[in-house]
């Protein structure tokens, strides 16, 4: 069982532990207040409506405009594109059906001589 001065000098030893937290507490609180003076912390709100006045500056036109232009151009790229398609089609049925004609009067011929 401790004695008597063994629980003196515990509870002093708390009340000064407990001074020095309480100065470290008080020294840190402060520090923290300087840091968000020098930083110029604002609150919550403030920094939600500063960020809504942000984007509603944000200006979109030049990258729909570009966007728009870039889609008139693929536009035209697929008409030009489709049309050489049927030309290549067109081209291919032409030499089908005068090779067919030709196999045709070939046979035609050998078939009489």
């Amino acid at each position: 069982m401790p004695n008597n001065s063994t629980v003196e000098e515990r509870v002093v030893e708390m009340r000064i532990d407990n001074r020095k937290f309480e100065s470290g507490a008080n020294k840190t609180i402060s520090t923290l207040e300087k840091l968000q003076r020098a930083l110029k912390l604002k609150s919550d709100t403030q920094a939600v409506d500063d960020l809504q006045k942000s984007i509603d500056k944000f200006d979109t036109s030049p990258m729909t405009s570009g966007l728009e232009k870039i889609e008139a151009h693929f536009s035209a790229l697929e008409v030009a594109g489709l049309r050489v398609i049927q030309n290549l089609t067109d081209s291919v049925y032409r030499f089908a059906t005068r090779t067919v004609k030709g196999l045709t009067i070939l046979a035609d011929r050998k078939s009489v001589v």
